[in-house]
């Protein structure tokens, strides 16, 4: 009953189905952030298997360079090339799947305070909350529009704002209309804890969604495109008992 109110909150985004290209760097801001979680390798050349430069922590910042033509490669399961960057005087090339021009946020940040740091930026975003009691469960909602055409660049940054599981990697590929992807590292007391994933009859992304339920309390996250900001829209429901 929970999921389905909440879904009903989000229905006036009238999301489109129709999965769009990774970020065109030519014509994208020229810093951006590093959000793989556990950050990622400065290389000598635009190769994978290349002597390392550094390694960049989460969070840095760097500056856009060129982007390389060579071969695609998937890196938890995210799809990118390499770019060449330069970080704190020093250049050299990382795989830009997990490159994104947005500021990487802090896990749990408030949505508010994220939007204000994203604003900061020089970056149009829009949020919205709630907060209401169903039979004696409180319910807050948080929800930000974010201005990027990539299923991958939003469902990182969705990842760390709230929270969902390390191991529950972008769902990549898939002809299933409704897939359910338990996370690896589901702990005994919780009840539920899992991405649903719904695509079109054609294959591509309609949502992402995340649920996690326990005694006391749970969590569910919902990724799809919005209209408003020609984006998409990231949503957090959390429950209490």
């Amino acid at each position: 009953m929970l999921k389905s109110a909440f879904l009903s909150a989000l229905l006036f985004t009238n999301y489109s189905s129709k999965a769009k290209a990774p970020i065109n760097h030519s014509n994208a801001a020229k810093y951006y952030y590093v959000l793989a979680p556990s950050g990622l390798n400065l290389r000598q050349t635009a190769s994978t298997s290349s002597k390392k430069i550094a390694r960049l922590p989460y969070g840095a910042r760097v500056t856009y360079l060129a982007g390389v033509p060579s071969k695609m490669v998937m890196v938890d399961n995210i799809k990118g090339g390499m770019a060449k960057v330069s970080y704190q005087g020093k250049v050299g090339y990382v795989f830009e799947g997990y490159l994104s021009k947005f500021v990487a946020p802090k896990k749990y940040t408030e949505v508010k305070k994220y939007a204000q740091i994203l604003r900061k930026s020089g970056i149009r975003v829009m949020t919205e909350s709630g907060n209401k009691d169903y039979d004696g469960y409180q319910q807050f909602n948080n929800a930000i529009h974010i201005p990027t055409q990539s299923w991958t660049e939003a469902f990182i940054v969705a990842k760390q704002l709230f929270g969902i599981p390390v191991k529950l990697n972008f769902p990549e590929g898939g002809s299933l209309t409704k897939e359910k992807i338990d996370n690896p590292d589901k702990k005994s007391y919780a009840w539920t804890d899992q991405m649903v994933v719904n695509r079109s009859s054609n294959g591509r992304l309609k949502s992402i969604e995340y649920n996690y339920r326990a005694e006391g309390g749970g969590s569910y996250v919902v990724i799809m495109r919005s209209k408003n900001m020609n984006g998409f829209i990231l949503a957090q429901n959390q429950v209490a008992d």
